[in-house]
């Protein structure tokens, strides 16, 4: 527990203790509204506050009475600060700050005349009284413990019609009703003229709106329940959490939401809905809990519907459906799945049968799913049956063969572990096939032109097989007496073989020589730009010779010819957008003479800039005019065949020298300032208006030589520091400073908090350059973002950087509590470098309004035509 005494005795001021502990930091303020009036008949009259700290509650009581010091109505104001953690009971803490404020009157209050005592505070009187009363406070259990954070609305007020009532409501300090309002004000019923005198939000009257007799009891639910169940309470309309505080009057409603489970919302009185479902809500009014328990929902149910079509015509075709997934199968009533409760975030395959259509299988999940469409093929399954031709006796293991034209000689797929069941599909069924049969020690066998349309289902194809005799190049003929026979390779005309299958020569079985041929087929990477076709064979006795044949690959050399075209294409580009980028990067330019004339005629001349200037200007004015001529551009390719010449004449006349001239009387007068050379000063002097009025005051010369620093200084500001010594001189006479000084010094000043956002300034109180022209900006109506963020850059001030954000947060502001023009007012007010600033006016303007627009709400902010001060003021209206 701890203690605060303030109040107006000679202005606003904290009597005890200093510094101002920082429980009562954003709470000790003036609390008298500016329509008050020092008037007898509020001499001795009281009333009490509350107020919250976010740790905490701070309880007041405060007497009225006359401040001698200062000719107005005054007032003393004793408060104590009780953590949240802690309870002290509504007699004690009524009991409590009646007596210290009587410790207060009886001691420092002669005759309602709030007056300084001669011998000094003797402030053991209270702290030993708050001492004793430490003994009484009780814990709070941590769940029991509440935060309330101070409120930012004007204070709200209570009449109340007894002292027990007064202590009732002191009892139970955390009322939800008190939640927006910066502090309470307790007032007598026969006292509600004291509303008068203090700053209070007339239409919040909480009298008759808190209730008492509404105990708090602690909600206890888990918002997360084991299955996925999940459990919202709103009291009021307010969304709760465990363990929150919840009146027994409040209307809850509890929403329970699973997923695929149907959602349910209860709602009224936690009584009412024990009645309505009492396995949902346990109430122990003992403990004083409120238990929400879990209860099980109604699954959804799902339909899924599934349409099978023609994949040709798109017409409705009768098929069989089945639908499984790795637990369940789950038959289709006329086309359509019914999944239920968890079943419709699961994984589930539809496979589709149809007669003489191809198998379809569609994976889905029922949660994404309505219809689904399945389109189903055409498909014929064509038997082929190879048999001996003599024996008419089926063959083993036969290769069979099917391609798309002579060609294109892609093989068409067939039937699994069945390889003499060819399948067509779709399209494939009006195609025209070729049909090759190939088997061991038989000659090769092809059908030709081969039609599956031609066919019915079930039909079966029957291929006679000629078995094999001796077999030399393309030519039959009986030779028993010869068993081996010797085969080489030879590249024909365009190609070539493997290295090392080049001339080879190999002595096999007359019968086994076509898998060799096979076998030692030219490869691609071997062959390029050409494609091997065939073999054709040369036959001498007992020795075949196969010679390869190419043919140009037309494709081949069609893609590689557009990859060359794409690559100078793409080497074209990238000089033509790096050689502009690289042409385009100039070296940055130093200020133009133009600039220069206009700073000459300026309120800054730092010497430092006019030195520098001076040299660039000594060194134009020797220039020649010149003709650059530019040289040929090779980077860019679009230039390749453009020769002609750019010319850029740089001129050079006697603008600079008479610009360099300005310079040098500006360097002169500058001189004359460090000197303190008041007829150098005249002679120099041009369009300086700001020095020109300081000049003719009096004793100009004596004021000058004050200013230690006035050679660094821009002349503006020593303009300034002149007025400044000027305007104390003339209102403050030496002899009367040094006692108004005394005075100064004995008067006790209240304690007020650090103010972060002052801009630092030097030991004689001037900004640089630089920062004079961003707290300029700073002061005007434009404020742009864009400008904003780059004075940010450009100074190193850590105040002034945090002035700039506060004018950046302007922008952003959209009226919640943190974010609003009261709170915006606030920093403003502790921040110098908004005093008298067009932003400053403009928010105490918004302050005062009912319901005020926030930039967010302007036409054209958020777009980015609205960017200024002074178009979002235009726009506002």
């Amino acid at each position: 527990m701890k203690i605060l005494i303030h109040g107006r005795k000679n202005g606003y001021t904290v009597l005890y203790p200093k510094p101002t502990p920082p429980e009562f930091y954003s709470f000790a303020s003036d609390i008298q509204s500016i329509n008050a009036i020092n008037n007898n008949i509020y001499y001795g009259k009281n009333f009490y506050t509350l107020a919250f700290t976010g740790n905490g509650c701070i309880f007041t009581k405060y007497v009225f009475g006359d401040d001698v010091e200062r000719g107005q109505l005054g007032e003393i104001g004793i408060s104590i600060f009780i953590p949240n953690n802690q309870k002290l009971s509504g007699n004690a803490v009524k009991t409590l700050l009646d007596e210290l404020v009587s410790i207060y009157s009886r001691n420092y209050i002669v005759n309602n005349q709030i007056v300084q005592p001669t011998t000094g505070f003797d402030w053991l009187l209270f702290t030993s009284l708050i001492n004793n009363y430490e003994a009484q406070l009780r814990p709070v259990p941590a769940d029991d413990v509440e935060n309330y954070q101070q409120g930012t609305n004007e204070a709200s007020f209570v009449l109340y019609a007894s002292e027990t009532e007064l202590q009732r409501y002191f009892d139970a300090p955390y009322q939800e009703e008190y939640s927006d309002f910066k502090q309470i004000f307790f007032l007598e019923y026969n006292a509600n003229e004291l509303l008068k005198l203090i700053k209070h939000d007339a239409s919040a009257n909480l009298t008759g709106k808190i209730d008492l007799d509404d105990p708090k009891y602690k909600l206890l639910f888990h918002a997360q329940e084991t299955g996925g169940l999940q459990i919202e309470v709103k009291a009021n309309g307010k969304r709760q959490s465990n363990k929150n505080k919840v009146r027994r009057k409040s209307t809850l409603e509890i929403t329970y939401s699973q997923k695929y489970r149907e959602s349910e919302t209860i709602t009224g009185t936690w009584n009412d809905i024990k009645n309505k479902r009492p396995q949902s809500i346990i109430v122990d009014d003992i403990n004083g809990t409120v238990s929400i328990k879990p209860i099980i929902l109604k699954e959804q149910r799902r339909v899924v519907a599934v349409n099978t079509l023609d994949e040709t015509t798109n017409n409705p075709i009768a098929a069989n459906i089945t639908c499984t997934n790795r637990y369940k199968n789950l038959s289709p009533v006329i086309n359509q799945v019914t999944f239920i409760g968890n079943d419709i975030g699961e994984q589930w395959i539809i496979r589709v049968e149809a007669s003489g259509y191809k198998i379809e299988e569609h994976s889905f999940v029922p949660e994404s799913e309505i219809i689904i469409t399945v389109k189903l093929a055409k498909q014929k399954i064509i038997e082929i049956r190879i048999v001996d031709k003599n024996t008419n006796q089926p063959i083993s293991n036969p290769k069979i063969s099917v391609y798309e034209g002579r060609c294109d000689r892609r093989p068409q797929y067939h039937l699994k572990n069945q390889p003499n069941r060819i399948v067509f599909v779709g399209r494939e069924i009006e195609k025209e096939w070729y049909l090759e049969v190939e088997a061991t020690n038989y000659c090769d066998k092809s059908m030709g032109k081969f039609y599956p349309n031609k066919y019915k289902e079930g039909d079966v194809i029957t291929v006679s097989m000629k078995r094999r005799s001796q077999v030399i190049g393309n030519h039959n003929r009986q030779q028993p007496q010869q068993k081996n026979v010797t085969i080489s390779f030879e590249a024909g005309k365009g190609g070539k073989l493997r290295d090392y299958d080049s001339n080879s020569n190999i002595s096999i079985e007359f019968t086994d020589h076509e898998s060799i041929v096979k076998k030692y087929a030219p490869n691609k990477k071997a062959n390029f730009l050409f494609k091997f076709v065939g073999w054709s064979p040369e036959e001498n006795g007992s020795k075949i010779k196969y010679i390869a044949k190419f043919k140009p690959d037309i494709k081949l050399i069609q893609r590689l010819s557009i990859v060359a075209v794409l690559a100078v294409l793409i080497i074209s580009l990238c000089w033509f957008f790096f050689g502009n980028n690289k042409q385009k990067q100039q070296p940055q330019q130093p200020p133009s003479v133009q600039y220069i004339e206009q700073y000459t005629q300026g309120d800054a001349l730092l010497p430092d800039s006019l030195n520098v200037y001076k040299a660039q200007l000594e060194k134009e004015s020797k220039k020649e005019t010149k003709e650059i001529i530019s040289k040929f551009v090779w980077r860019n390719p679009l230039t390749w065949f453009d020769k002609s010449e750019e010319k850029v004449t740089v001129q050079t006349d006697s603008v600079a020298l008479n610009v360099l001239q300005k310079v040098e009387a500006a360097l002169a007068l500058r001189t004359a300032i460090k000197n303190g050379d008041c007829d150098g000063i005249k002679q120099y002097l041009e369009q300086q208006n700001k020095f020109r009025d300081v000049l003719q005051k009096e004793k100009f010369c004596d004021m000058l030589t004050k200013i230690d620093d006035r050679d660094k200084l821009p002349i503006a500001i020593i303009a300034e520091k002149i007025d400044s010594l000027s305007q104390r001189h003339e209102t403050s006479p030496p002899k009367q400073e040094e006692e108004q000084h005394k005075v100064e010094e004995n008067v006790e000043q209240p304690i007020r908090p650090p103010k972060p956002n002052q801009t630092k300034k030097n030991d004689e109180g001037v900004a640089s350059d630089k920062t004079s022209e961003i707290i300029q900006y700073l002061k005007g109506g434009e404020l742009k973002k864009s400008k904003l963020e780059g004075y940010k850059n450009q100074t190193t001030d850590k105040n002034l950087k945090t002035s700039i954000d506060l004018a950046l947060k302007f922008w952003k502001l959209d009226g919640n509590k943190k974010n609003s023009y009261s709170s915006f007012r606030d920093s403003l007010n502790q921040d110098n470098n908004f005093n008298g600033s067009e932003l400053k006016q403009f928010v105490e303007e918004m302050c005062s309004k009912d319901k005020p627009k926030y930039p967010k709400d302007i036409p054209g902010v958020n777009a980015g035509t609205v960017n200024t001060l002074k178009k979002l003021k235009e726009n506002y209206r």
